[in-house]
């Protein structure tokens, strides 16, 4: 059997909150309709300035950016623009027919108190109509518990201008942050409405059956056959109702599968547990995210033998192949059984053998630093007030801790972690001379480019991702 490869979320400015996300008012906004298909600057939330309503559109990813809406407003905010009939609006994001995305950008709007919403209109965007979107049954199901129906919202179809509209900030937000109450708003839909499986055997949920626009796995139909004579049970969540989706990590057996949008289902459980087959050594934080809010217990692993035959693009799926069926269904078993011998790099340094302090010399004969404007690590030779060299301690000779003298809280470009020290597992390069920082949570390399940008993002370390130590009193 290959090697068993954990997988990781791969991104920066991550981010849990404990506390509850703002709801705000604004009044004289101008709503802009959105256009079927999948691009349109012109459509948002805009004040009376013309600038777009930052909570009120879907956005992700750090650095945070927009998805798609210009900033500012395509057509002057008038006066002479309809008006909206009601004194005040609620807003309801943007909808779609997408089940994962609909979880992670549409329900995080919903979290607050149902006195907020129940007793007004509720203003949404959508590239479908209202009567469209109900039409999808786990669309209305959902809307109908959180106690709305179709008649409640309402699609604008021309610029319009809406005296009050009161916008919930969202909950989740994709590949940047989650809120603790999107998981306790979501565990207690699943508490109310969920439906058990009745099934108490470890469970499988297959992409075989499903026709989807993202990606195909041949081989998958072997890998299920050996599972099923191994007693899992075999489920297409396609097939299921809502309330069966919702249930499906709402059991204290193990649910695996390969990662996709079934996997949000595992919100609306509380401390899910599960094995989750990876499309490579990386996923989407989405679901890192869900977990951290959701205290969940699953497992991600790079599945074994897995090929990309094709090479995707807009309109064209990722065809994968399974090479060796055995050796992902062995995977599934053995984690199963708990035979798996995983081990797991820990986030903190051994504390034992301590050397340094050192400085850190780069490829291109820079050393790492900052500009305590920011406090961000960065590659170069200069001086100045602001620059502070960045300094290390090495233990054990297998871990590297860096830090400045005067405390400053550093990070680093595709780098989670933001804290006064960094730490990183040193990997020796086979002439013995250099090395390279390795993350222990997300497996990916520190290098530095020729103009001193330096990121942890690299799969593999190579020749801009080798450092030297030099000693901080030689320096």
């Amino acid at each position: 059997m290959n090697k068993i490869i954990s997988a990781h979320p791969v991104g920066a400015g991550l981010k849990i909150f404990q506390n509850d996300p703002e709801i705000k008012i604004h009044d004289d906004v101008l709503y802009i309709p959105r256009i079927p298909g999948p691009h349109d600057s012109n459509y948002g939330i805009y004040d009376s300035y013309g600038r777009l309503v930052q909570t009120a559109g879907p956005r992700r990813g750090w650095p945070n950016f927009s998805l798609g809406q210009s900033q500012s407003s395509s057509i002057s905010p008038s006066s002479s623009y309809p008006r909206a009939t009601e004194n005040s609006y609620f807003y309801g994001g943007h909808i779609g027919t997408h089940f994962g995305h609909f979880l992670t950008e549409t329900l995080p709007r919903f979290w607050c108190a149902p006195h907020w919403y129940l007793n007004k209109k509720i203003i949404c965007h959508s590239g479908d109509t209202i009567e469209k979107l109900f039409s999808v049954s786990w669309i209305k199901e959902i809307f109908e518990m959180i106690g709305l129906v179709k008649e409640q919202f309402i699609i604008f179809d021309r610029p319009t201008t809406v005296i009050s509209l009161l916008i919930p900030g969202a909950s989740f937000e994709e590949n940047h942050f989650s809120h603790r109450q999107f998981a306790e708003f979501c565990n207690k839909l699943g508490r109310k409405y969920a439906i058990d499986l009745g099934i108490s055997d470890p469970i499988f949920l297959s992409r075989e059956k499903f026709k989807s626009a993202m990606r195909t796995i041949e081989g998958e139909e072997e890998i299920t056959s050996i599972l099923r004579n191994k007693g899992f049970r075999i489920v297409y969540p396609e097939t299921l109702s809502i309330r069966e989706q919702m249930g499906l990590f709402c059991s204290d057996r193990l649910t695996s599968g390969f990662v996709g949008s079934a996997f949000h289902n595992s919100i609306f459980c509380s401390s899910p547990r599960g094995l989750a087959l990876c499309y490579g050594n990386s996923y989407s934080t989405n679901f890192w995210l869900m977990d951290q809010v959701n205290d969940a217990n699953i497992q991600y692993f790079s599945t074994p033998t897995l090929l990309l035959k094709n090479s995707p693009r807009v309109g064209v799926p990722a065809e994968f192949t399974v090479d060796n069926p055995m050796d992902v269904a062995n995977l599934v078993i053995d984690y199963y059984e708990e035979k798996s011998v995983l081990k797991k790099e820990n986030e903190k340094i051994n504390y034992g053998k301590k050397e340094g302090p050192y400085l850190i010399k780069t490829k291109f004969n820079s050393f790492l630093q900052i500009d305590r404007q920011l406090g961000k690590i960065h590659a170069g030779s200069g001086v100045g007030p602001r620059i502070h060299k960045i300094f290390a301690y090495v233990f054990d000779s297998q871990w590297i801790e860096l830090f400045t003298l005067g405390g400053d809280v550093l990070s680093m470009d595709q780098l989670d972690s933001v804290s006064d020290t960094l730490n990183f597992k040193m990997q020796i390069s086979q002439n013995e001379k250099t090395f390279s920082l390795k993350h222990p949570v997300t497996s990916r390399f520190v290098s530095t480019t020729p103009d001193g940008v330096v990121e942890c993002n690299r799969e593999y370390a190579r020749a801009w991702e080798q450092f030297l130590l030099i000693s901080a009193n030689q320096n």
